[in-house]
């Protein structure tokens, strides 16, 4: 049997509320040449039967079950399993749109791209909005566009490409592993090409606010990252290049000990962030005034942040 162009890895975990928006949007595709692999995370809900349900009506889509592991181990398998030249992932919360991967594929024959970024839909409260990617140097992007620039989801790969270099998710880290995944692949990529179009839709979920459902886990998994980041750079020798980023990546952990009531802690976050700098990215001028402020050794307390947030407009 001819293996397929493309494997569609979508990791899985109690999400029957969502589940067949998504697989609907992948059998609507007018791209044929794939295989789609859903990893049931051990779900305790009827997403595992819902992925039955289109296993056995579509040969295209192959179940793999397996105890609860986390999304870092299910993407895992799922690159392990892949018989695709090429890989991509989605969410089970989201969707696609109908010709993405038909556009995509045509622009990655021209290109010969081995990472191929596009854009997406971010959907909140039924309010769409358009995030397409400029093709800026990877630096500024991983800067500019943090949150859809860190996802796994709107970017093709290549299979060669990630085995060569060993390149997998962190299994251990529950924050910020995309990260670290996106950005090996894009640093070993021979050709890292961004496509103007929006293909995925992206619901964007109200807990995950920067200051929503924190645990420390996750800011241990935060810092972690970094770590790993900044061993990495220094491995390739690439910490000159990619100086701004890491002092970014610093941040994106230590301005929590600033704005989450649970962490706050003001020394901590000046342990890890070089006096006078501030916290800046896309439109939250309210975590910049908060570490501008503690820059300064000005202490705003944690609800001081829900306040400004009502207040000042970003």
């Amino acid at each position: 049997m001819k293996a397929p162009l493309l494997s569609i890895i979508i990791p899985i975990y109690n999400s029957e509320k969502y589940l067949k928006r998504c697989l609907e949007s992948i059998c609507q595709q007018s791209f044929s040449d794939f295989e789609c692999i859903m990893v049931d995370d051990g779900s305790t809900d009827s997403s595992k039967e819902i992925c039955l349900e289109y296993a056995e009506k579509n040969s295209r889509f192959k179940l793999i079950s397996v105890l609860n592991g986390g999304v870092s181990k299910a993407r895992n398998i799922g690159i392990d399993n892949a018989k695709g030249s090429y890989i991509t992932f989605v969410d089970s919360d989201d969707k696609i749109i109908d010709s993405i991967y038909d556009d995509v594929f045509k622009y990655i024959q021209s290109e010969e791209s081995d990472v191929t970024c596009f854009g997406i839909n971010a959907i909140k409260d039924n309010v769409v909005s358009r995030v397409p990617f400029v093709n800026l140097n990877t630096c500024t992007n991983f800067i500019k566009y943090e949150s859809y620039m860190n996802a796994v989801w709107n970017k093709v790969y290549s299979l060669d490409l990630l085995n060569q270099n060993n390149i997998r998710f962190n299994e251990h880290l529950t924050m910020a592993e995309d990260f670290l995944f996106v950005f090996k692949a894009m640093y070993f990529a021979k050709k890292v090409r961004y496509f103007d179009v929006c293909g995925y839709e992206y619901y964007i979920n109200q807990g995950s606010a920067v200051n929503s459902n924190m645990t420390n886990k996750k800011l241990n998994s935060l810092k972690e990252s970094y770590e790993e980041f900044v061993s990495f750079c220094e491995k390739e020798n690439i910490t000159a290049q990619y100086k701004e980023l890491i002092k970014f990546r610093k941040m994106v952990y230590a301005i929590y000990y600033l704005v989450h009531k649970d962490f706050y802690d003001p020394k901590e976050y000046r342990k890890n962030v070089d006096r006078g700098d501030c916290y800046f990215y896309r439109k939250r001028y309210d975590l910049a005034l908060i570490s501008l402020f503690s820059s300064y050794g000005i202490d705003l307390f944690s609800n001081t942040y829900m306040k400004l947030k009502g207040i000042i407009k970003g």
